[in-house]
């Protein structure tokens, strides 16, 4: 079972087919990947289909999509510093 956290204004879901389309739209934005690491250039949509996959997959890579009136506007990670 998924993980959802529903705030007032806000909800935050695991990344679902179909956001790589939108992933595209945001990492190929220089005002946004200038602050982010490891962000391949360009952002392909092949990039954002990988991504989906491997937060369902590995557990070290989870991360919630933030919808603002559903629409996916942005990501936030967790990641295991340890490993």
């Amino acid at each position: 079972m998924a993980m959802v956290l529903e705030g007032t204004n806000f909800l935050l879901r695991p990344p679902k087919q179909g956001d790589e389309v939108q992933y595209v739209k945001y990492l190929n934005d220089y005002d946004i990947v200038k602050y982010l690491s490891q962000i391949p250039n360009p952002y392909r949509l092949e990039d954002g289909v990988e991504f989906i996959r491997q937060t369902h997959t590995d557990y070290t890579r989870k991360g919630f999509g933030i919808e603002i009136d559903g629409k996916l506007c942005g990501m936030i990670g967790f990641h295991d510093w340890n490993r």
